[in-house]
């Protein structure tokens, strides 16, 4: 009976992958054709763009047990007169907006795991604490962080009056580079749990010394 319970949950997990890469394959492709048209091109060395566009699409539609995804994404764009420059400034607005992502989710995942702790001392101190410093740690982690996929683009006459319609001024003959970064939710929470256990460990350490500075009073 268990052996068949355990074959019937592979059948499933296999269903849902198999199906998660046909989705992504379809979007990839179609994501791929609009890229393209709009004069977007991969690096040089670079995998195909329907390939990169697969690989992020796949890691998107990525869920875990309880039908979450497991990926935090963020897009990036940069515009320079190089290359090198566009490059650095894509990666830098990605990171911002994924490390702004990360911050609301491990508040949430401290909050939980404080809870469960059933800690009333400072709760909030401890919080702010505990999110502080996870974000810290990610975000020096985020600095080794690829790019799932990397595009570049001259910026063409047409492409400077759409974007000038929107606000944004570039000039023509200007690189513009897109990146898109991700980062794992599991991994985001073993560092958060981490976080919180120093957090609590601190806390019991002050009470302990209160304690003692009132024994030594008394």
């Amino acid at each position: 009976m268990l052996v068949g319970i355990q074959q019937a949950e592979a059948q499933d997990y296999n269903k849902r992958v198999k199906k998660r890469e046909v989705r992504a394959g379809k979007m990839a492709r179609k994501e791929a054709r609009r890229f393209k048209k709009a004069g977007w091109k991969v690096l040089p060395g670079s995998l195909p763009m329907q390939k990169l566009l697969d690989r992020s699409w796949r890691k998107q539609l990525t869920q875990d047990n309880e039908g979450k995804a497991s990926y935090i994404w963020a897009a990036g764009n940069g515009v320079a007169g190089s290359q090198a420059a566009a490059d650095m400034q894509a990666m830098e607005v990605a990171k911002l907006q994924l490390a702004g992502q990360l911050e609301s989710n491990l508040t949430a995942i401290a909050k939980t795991s404080i809870a469960n702790n059933q800690r009333t001392k400072s709760k909030a101190e401890t919080l702010t604490k505990v999110v502080t410093a996870a974000k810290n740690t990610i975000i020096t982690r985020l600095r080794r962080v690829e790019p799932t996929y990397k595009i570049y683009r001259e910026v063409t006459e047409e492409i400077r009056r759409k974007k000038r319609r929107r606000g944004i001024k570039v000039k023509n003959g200007n690189i513009e580079v897109q990146v898109m970064l991700f980062y794992n939710k599991k991994e985001a929470t073993a560092i958060v749990e981490e976080e919180v256990k120093k957090a609590l460990k601190d806390e019991v350490d002050d009470v302990h010394k209160e304690v003692n500075d009132l024994k030594k009073n008394d």
